[in-house]
């Protein structure tokens, strides 16, 4: 016998139903199976599956099917966790939308109530998929937007010792920050991955060509490269060791602190070339338009000497002068003479003259003045040429002089077979004199000729050895027919005594290029591109 009050079993029959519906949500199964109520069948059932799954930007829509529902009641639906991009209709149970973005919605529990009963479906979840075509063409978009550029021109080739260097320019469109990278580095080479500076210095054993070298900047999703590029290492050109290779086409040799005197002939005129020369015999000189063939100028000036006028000439004098010089110039011996002193002498006086003073035919004394002149020593063309040299250890032509005037002219040391006038043709030509340092002696003193920068002789302390033959010095290995014609059968061998002076007042002060002619007939000759320095000049190089 039942004594509950028909009230109180529709109450325990109510909670029965929540509890049901508890129970359901802690252990039912998610939305994509078909889902009931567990309310008794005979009372409110809620069914339906909700779809799981929607690709972002389709339309989502799911409502529930309820039953039975007693005659006159309404029907409310509620909903708990609704996706933010849905709505729900409370009278239908209605659950629709349409997500924009990708996502997963859990929980989601949609009940119903009669007014009397109550009932719901076990929590589902709506997982929102990417849309593929959406996804591709954002990605495309990103890639689009995400461009890397690096451009430059890097240097292929160094100098060994001297520093390389070569910075690329890189941006990014998304506004990343770059970093830079680099294959086949040159082992000699720093490389800077925040900014994509190659430098360094390569040694002189470093030399040859280092080849695919790439350098690259990325942001970490896009990159881009360079070309492959090669740097060649060259070797280091030699330090110049002559005023002509660091001053090449002879430009600005004029201003080198190391100069004495220039003189190119590029004045204008005879009369404003002759201006600095404190002695001068005009009548033989012309400007002609003709220069060496590495000449900066265009124009020589000419020598005429023989007939009417002996001699064209032109002295100047450096004042108290300089103990070591050298001296290069460039001559043109025109057709075949005569000649006699025709070339370029160079010496000292003490004290020092403004005008030349050369007491031919005497020996110096050492304290007064000595001479050295380069000329040929026979009058006719393709002649030798040979050093012409007065100086207080001069020998006589004489076998037993007296000292008188007439018994000393001029010692030659060359005796040279091979070296001869080339007449037409530029040569250049050098002298080098260091003068004794020690007047008491010649220990220390040195002359040198180059022709075309090729050294001829060199006359110093222990080379070479040679003998006399009377006003001739023979060099051992000379073949001049004036030395082997009369070389003595046991010739005593000697170095040349340079004891070019007895004090050292006595200085290297003037010069005096010359054309002295006392035959009938005319003879010419060129002078061009003259210097005087303290250290090697060397011929002219080619700018």
């Amino acid at each position: 016998m039942n004594w509950t009050h028909p009230r109180m079993r529709t109450l325990r029959h109510g909670a029965l139903i929540t509890l049901l519906a508890s129970i359901a949500a802690c252990g039912g199964q998610d939305g994509a199976s078909d889902v009931a109520a567990a309310t008794p069948a005979a009372h409110l059932a809620i069914s339906g599956k909700p779809p799981a799954t929607i690709t972002a930007g389709s339309e989502y829509t799911f409502t529930p099917t309820v039953s039975p529902a007693e005659a006159g009641r309404t029907l409310t639906f509620s909903i708990t966790n609704k996706p933010s991009w849905a709505s729900f209709n409370g009278r239908s149970g209605n659950l629709a939308g349409s997500p924009a973005s990708p996502g997963t919605f859990s929980a989601i529990l949609i009940g119903v109530t009669d007014g009397k009963n109550s009932t719901s479906l076990p929590p589902f979840t709506v997982t929102v998929a990417p849309d593929p075509k959406k996804a591709s063409a954002t990605a495309a978009a990103g890639a689009a937007a995400d461009v890397v550029k690096i451009s430059g021109t890097p240097p292929h080739s160094v100098t060994a010792g001297k520093p390389y260097s070569f910075k690329p320019t890189a941006s990014d469109t998304a506004g990343r920050t770059l970093s830079y990278s680099v294959r086949n580095k040159p082992a000699w080479a720093a490389f800077s991955i925040a900014t994509g500076l190659l430098a360094g210095t390569p040694a002189s054993t470093q030399t040859g060509t280092y080849p695919g070298i790439v350098i690259s900047a990325s942001d970490g999703t896009a990159s881009a490269a360079l070309p492959a590029f090669s740097i060649s290492v060259n070797t280091a050109a030699a330090a110049p060791t002559t005023l002509s290779q660091k001053h090449p086409g002879d430009v600005g040799i004029g201003s080198d602190p190391e100069v004495v005197f220039y003189e190119n002939f590029e004045e204008g005129s005879v009369a404003a070339a002759m201006k600095r020369y404190s002695s001068k015999h005009v009548a033989g000189m012309s400007l002609v338009a003709d220069h060496p063939a590495d000449s900066p100028g265009g124009h020589a000036l000419q020598l005429t000497a023989g007939g009417s006028h002996d001699t064209a000439d032109f002295y100047k004098s450096f004042g108290a002068g300089y103990d070591e010089l050298y001296l290069r110039y460039y001559i043109k011996y025109l057709g075949s003479g005569p000649w006699h002193h025709s070339g370029v002498w160079f010496g000292g006086y003490n004290p020092p003259l403004p005008w030349p003073y050369p007491h031919a035919g005497s020996r110096p004394t050492g304290d007064d003045r000595y001479s050295i002149g380069f000329e040929p020593i026979t009058t006719f063309s393709h002649v030798p040429l040979d050093f012409y040299v007065y100086w207080r250890g001069m020998h006589s032509w004489k076998a037993d002089p007296t000292g008188a005037v007439g018994d000393y002219w001029g010692n030659t040391f060359l005796h040279d077979a091979q070296l001869l006038t080339e007449s037409g043709d530029w040569e250049c030509y050098e002298v080098h004199l260091k003068l004794n340092p020690n007047p008491a002696n010649g220990i220390g003193a040195v002359l040198e000729l180059w022709k075309n920068n090729a050294l001829v002789r060199r006359f110093d302390d222990s080379t070479p050895l040679g003998y006399w033959v009377r006003d001739k010095f023979c060099p051992i290995d000379a073949d001049g027919s004036e030395c082997t014609r009369y070389r003595p059968a046991n010739p005593k061998l000697v170095v040349l005594d340079q004891r070019w002076r007895t004090t050292t007042a006595l200085k290297i002060n003037y010069l005096w290029p010359m054309n002295y002619n006392t035959a009938s007939g005319e003879s010419s000759l060129r002078l061009d591109d003259m210097v005087i320095a303290k250290q090697r000049i060397g011929c002219t190089v080619r700018k």
